[in-house]
């Protein structure tokens, strides 16, 4: 289930990145997906 989380949220991710311009936006994103990878990798996937 985490597994599939994972992968939904980086597909969105570099589907964003890949869209986005380097501006704010995109360290914003940055900060999220790594605070949501923490807090899947902390719970156990």
């Amino acid at each position: 289930m985490y597994f599939k989380r994972l992968m939904l949220l980086s597909l969105v991710f570099f589907t964003i990145k890949s869209t986005a311009s380097s501006g704010p936006e995109l360290s914003i994103l940055n900060k999220y997906f790594n605070d949501e990878i923490n807090k899947l990798v902390t719970r156990g996937c």
